[in-house]
């Protein structure tokens, strides 16, 4: 069919005459020159509204194809919830930076060989953990350990895994599993067999090959096993070795007890890799040597062995006494995408869901899928705006969740724009045979409606733009946008497609008349008719909402509010006091995934020396502890502008105290032992018990200078040689005593006490000399991170307090050289993650309390705006200020704590609240009536239906989030679909029953008269209504008059009573 193109002028009377019965002429053709190319080109407008969201779309790819991760970087595992400034998250900061930096061990120079560095510089360690979790309470029966150990044959027998292993230095053999099912190596047993807890390896796996058995010669006895854990139960945690089998079973395992509710196993990996030691160009000669490529080669490794594996091991396994859980590498990021996809699913089951409801209220399949289409553009539309606005990459996980408010917010503009288009066609009959003017009409009084809520709402998304955790800020920006793409869309792009509809398909039958059947029972308005016959054509549920809800409203207005009175003071009294700020961050996945048996499987079972939720704290030398860390140039997110967190710099610049890292005589710092005895002070008076600070119970580790001092005391207890060795020139003396330790202590001393807490680089002034850039000591203390972010701010003070007083006193005191103390060469600062998190729960406390007064205020301002009475936006704004309290007193009973999920929910609460209430209200302003209850029966005839609509599309798009697995989704799914439905009750029934009682009459409240008497509004009765004479005559006797002329300061429908209409009173028992 060929698109017609309209006159100037089209069928049904002069548009010129028409303006000019209708307002002024200026500022009646603005408006209608707008939509004029509409009714005149429907399928050019069309094809041209729909391309400008196909080139955002197209540039949305083309960028992201060409560009990549700086204009788009996705991520699952960086949320950006931190304080980017605080001083404690740039402590946390500095240490990662230093990590990263820090690569050459400074107490190890020889040479690295193949596959025995644990790290990529830019990727970070590869160390799989396994737990596995008894089904039954004890992980240690033989019947279970034989199902571990067919796991862990299956990955260390694996034909490329000695391709990736770690090994140790001069030893080409892969590093053994860290496991319970473990042999021991008779060569290393000496006089005990392998049947001792002395034995080495530590394990219940017998072995009675004297030269040692492979790892397929390995058998499990239960007599052995009996045995072993004997003398296991009855060690001592920190004797050797049997801390490392300690370590692999959790903390209820021990003394009377021979059981183990849980045990763990690690992989560890090395690099460079060499994939082939025949062909050099298979093989990497650095670990800083194609890293990515690196990178790739072993994920892809995780990806074939783990994964396939792993991922289903419990729903293959269900006989199994036990479940497992994993994590490490690259396979919480495969995990999480797995999970991811499958949440997928509910996306498309809700706009699956929408694309239906839309369709059988428009009774248009047109309509209907241009409408998810245009939502489903405004994503990639909205992160133009949004990349404009933030000037950053990121999407996380909290991003998705912007797409199905997106789609429950965007459709109740299509129904408020719909619902106005049909509202035109009664206004006036002109406006049935003029679609220039019905449009222009729909045009004008929808975007003012669509206005208001989309003010409202984007006010309240972008009000968590200004909240100082960048994740959160991000996401108010992204959805704040969006919802402006979609005013902005529904004002030009949608007329554009309704304008096309009326062409082309609004006379074709549909489902079987299924268009008509809705617009029975749905239509959002009516007319007024004088007879019982015409009021029967009304739509059920619009004679619902005007007689039978509008009868009860006003019957029991005052028994309604004082219930919700009542009710509120209850609700909220009881549950205040529950209402607690968030104490650890929430898991993202739920219980029976195995990355999250894993993670509780650490927080609650292996807690022996301290679990992970006690509290850490880590006192660090070597950066200067006023500016650790230069955050110029950085992405506040921490993921390096789409670089990844990982990479080099992502931080920001460290600043070193040059005192710790100074370069002596022979090439490196020997200032370090200098302050040594300052070390030690500091970990000896950590480790007093302290009830302010809580410590005590718990070994400080990383005071390895301890174990040099006895050494130095043992070899000369007049205490000469340990005064020389942490002299101003501690040269031989320190190394003398260095070198007897590490004799005397072993190799698991270094490994397990010294290297872990030291670091360094090589030297540029001596080849194979280092230099000690920075070290800490870490002790866990008795309480639990969960103390919550009061009590946590108060232990923060304790700490910073003993710091401080500790280094005015003692060793750390003592100069060693003029003008040098032993205190000025360690600078030691307090991190803490516990303590960031602490920080981080507080901020978020105040921003929440922020955020909720601005959004009320805001819609406050609007809402007196739009209704132009004080008294209507006053009351409006306290329903949704009640909303937000109920809502708030809704988060203990749903078992939550405040956390991330819970305060972006809230602050947004105004703006998805304010919909229904701003819909009634500006319908009661609109009703041309003095007394309260016909202004409501019109609000509720007008606009009940608009708002149960509404709600229904937001609800079908939010509830479909509460199917998924990922818990962030599943919690924001339930707090929006709480909110809405708190949001229809307190809107069809607190707010009208308000109205009805204490709400305007007639021009009491309105603000319009106090700015120009213009503006006064006219009510029925006060103004006659019709064109005037000197209009009548301007139209000339040859045409046709216009419609008469309605009021153009609110909705000129009307509704409800009228003068002289005694069949339309509703009678108020």
């Amino acid at each position: 069919m060929a698109c017609p193109t309209d006159p100037d002028q089209p069928a049904g009377g002069s548009y010129k005459a028409y303006i000019d019965a209708y307002g002024s002429e200026e500022g009646g053709l603005v408006k209608y020159r707008v939509i004029k190319r509409y009714t005149q080109r429907p399928c050019l407008c069309f094809v041209q509204a729909c391309a400008v969201h196909w080139v955002l779309f197209v540039l949305f790819v083309v960028l992201n194809a060409s560009v990549g991760s700086s204009y788009l970087a996705l991520s699952v595992s960086d949320f950006g919830l931190h304080l980017w400034e605080d001083t404690y998250k740039i402590r946390l900061d500095a240490v990662s930076e230093g990590r990263k930096l820090c690569r050459f061990n400074p107490l190890n120079d020889a040479s690295i060989s193949q596959q025995e560095g644990a790290e990529l510089s830019e990727i970070g360690s590869y160390t799989v953990e396994i737990v596995y979790k008894a089904k039954d309470g004890n992980m240690l029966t033989k019947e279970n350990l034989e199902r571990v150990m067919e796991l862990e044959d299956y990955i260390a027998s694996h034909v490329d895994y000695a391709k990736f292993c770690k090994r140790r230095i001069g030893v080409s053999l892969c590093e053994p599993v860290s496991s319970v099912v473990s042999a021991c190596h008779p060569p290393l047993v000496g006089p005990q067999d392998c049947s001792s807890s002395k034995s080495r390896p530590t394990g219940l796996v017998d072995c009675s090959n004297r030269r040692g058995c492979a790892r397929s010669q390995w058998t499990l006895n239960e007599t052995f096993i009996n045995l072993k854990l004997q003398g296991y139960a009855q060690a001592s945690f920190n004797a050797t070795p049997e801390t490392s089998f300690l370590n692999m079973v959790d903390a209820s395992f021990g003394g009377s007890s021979q059981a183990a509710k849980a045990t763990r196993s690690s992989f560890k990996f090395g690099f460079p890799i060499c994939m082939d030691p025949a062909d050099n160009r298979k093989c990497f000669t650095a670990t800083d040597d194609r890293p990515l490529e690196q990178q790739a080669l072993i994920e892809s490794f995780f990806s074939e062995v783990f994964s396939k594996k792993l991922f289903t091991y419990n729903s293959d396994n269900p006989d199994n006494g036990f479940v497992i859980g994993f994590s490490g590498g690259n396979l919480f990021t495969l995990s999480f995408m797995a999970t991811l996809q499958g949440d997928a699913r509910f996306l498309v089951l809700a706009f699956l869901a929408v694309l239906l409801y839309v369709m059988f209220m428009t009774g248009s399949l047109f309509l209907a899928v241009i409408s998810m289409l245009q939502i489903f553009a405004c994503f990639f539309s909205g992160f133009h705006l949004y990349r404009l606005l933030f000037g950053n990459p990121y999407l996380g996980i909290f991003h998705v969740q912007a797409i199905f408010l997106i789609a429950g917010i965007g459709v109740d503009d299509v129904f408020v724009f719909l619902d106005h288009f049909e509202a035109a066609a009664r206004a006036d009959p002109a406006h049935k045979t003029n679609l220039w003017a019905r449009l222009s009409w729909t045009w004008k009084y929808s975007s003012v409606a669509m206005g208001v809520t989309s003010i409202t709402t984007s006010v309240s998304f972008f009000m968590n733009g200004l909240s100082g955790l960048p994740g959160m800020a991000s996401f108010g920006i992204f959805a704040g946008s969006m919802v402006v793409i979609m005013y902005i869309s529904m004002c030009f792009y949608f007329p554009a497609a309704v304008c096309f509809n009326q062409r082309f398909f609004k006379h074709k039958q549909f489902c079987f008349g299924i268009e008509h059947i809705c617009n029975r029972m749905c239509a959002n308005t009516s007319t007024v008719r004088n007879s019982d016959h015409q009021e029967k054509h009304k739509p059920v549920l619009v004679r619902f909402f005007e007689h039978q809800f509008s009868r009860f409203i006003l019957n029991h207005r005052v028994k309604i509010l004082l219930v919700f009175l009542v009710g509120i003071g209850i609700h909220f009294g009881t549950n205040l006091p529950k209402l607690v700020p968030e104490k650890e961050v929430p898991p993202s996945l739920p219980d029976s995934h195995p990355v999250q048996i894993l993670i509780d499987a650490y927080r609650y079972d292996f807690v022996r020396e301290g679990g992970s939720l006690n509290t850490e704290v880590n006192i660090v030398f070597g950066f200067d502890p006023s500016t650790p860390l230069n955050r110029e140039g950085t992405d506040k997110l921490g993921i390096n502008f789409g670089k990844g967190s990982a990479s080099n710099g992502a931080g920001g610049t460290i600043n070193w105290n040059s005192k710790f890292s100074e370069v002596g005589q022979h090439g490196m710092n020997m200032n370090i032992p200098m302050a040594m005895p300052c070390w030690i002070q500091l970990c000896d008076a950590a480790e007093i018990r302290n009830s302010d600070r809580d410590a005590g119970g718990y070994e400080m580790k990383g005071c390895w200078p301890r174990a040099l001092k006895k050494t130095a005391d043992d070899m000369d207890s007049t205490g000469a040689l340990w005064a020389a060795a942490i002299g101003p020139n501690p040269g031989d003396s320190f190394w003398r005593v260095m070198n007897r330790t590490e004799q005397e202590q072993g190799d698991a001393w270094m490994r397990d006490e010294v290297k872990p807490y030291v670091f360094g680089v090589e030297s540029n002034v001596k080849a194979g000399n280092p230099i000690w850039k920075w070290a800490f000591a870490s002790m866990k203390l008795s309480s639990s991170s969960t103390i919550g972010p009061a009590a946590g701010i108060e232990l923060i003070k304790k700490w910073e307090e003993w710091l401080s007083a500790e280094m005015s006193r003692g060793a750390c005191r003592e100069e060693v050289t003029s003008g040098l103390r032993r205190g000025d060469i360690l600078t030691p600062m307090i991190g803490s993650p516990g303590f960031a998190a602490f920080k981080r729960t507080d901020k978020l406390m105040s921003e929440m309390i922020q955020g909720l007064a601005i959004s009320i205020a805001v819609a406050l301002v609007v809402l007196v705006g739009v209704t132009g009475n004080v008294i209507t936006g006053g009351l409006a704004a306290l329903t949704i200020a009640l909303i937000v309290v109920c809502v708030l007193a809704m988060v203990p009973v749903m078992g939550w704590e405040l956390g991330v999920s819970q305060v972006i929910g809230l602050i947004m609460v105004p703006g998805l609240s304010v919909d229904f209430t701003a819909h009634l209200a500006e319908a009661y302003m609109g009703a041309k009536h003095h007394d309260r209850e016909h202004r409501l029966i019109h609000a509720l005839e007008h606009s009940g239906v608009s708002v149960v609509s509404g709600a229904v599309s937001t609800l079908l798009a939010s509830g479909s989030l509460l199917f998924c697995t990922i818990n962030y989704f599943k919690n924001f799914g339930t707090m929006i679909f709480i909110t809405i439905w708190l949001a229809i009750i307190f809107s069809l029934f607190f707010f009208p029953s308000m109205m009805a009682l204490i709400g305007p009459v007639g021009y009491v409240g309105d603000w319009h008269h106090f700015v120009s008497s213009k503006l006064k509004r006219d009510l029925a009765g006060e103004k006659e209504q019709g064109v005037s004479a000197q209009k009548s005559q301007q139209l000339g006797e040859n045409q046709s008059a216009p419609p008469a002329r309605q009021s153009q300061e609110c909705e000129p429908v009307q509704h409800g009573p009228q003068p002289n209409q005694v069949d339309h009173v509703v009678v108020i028992q």
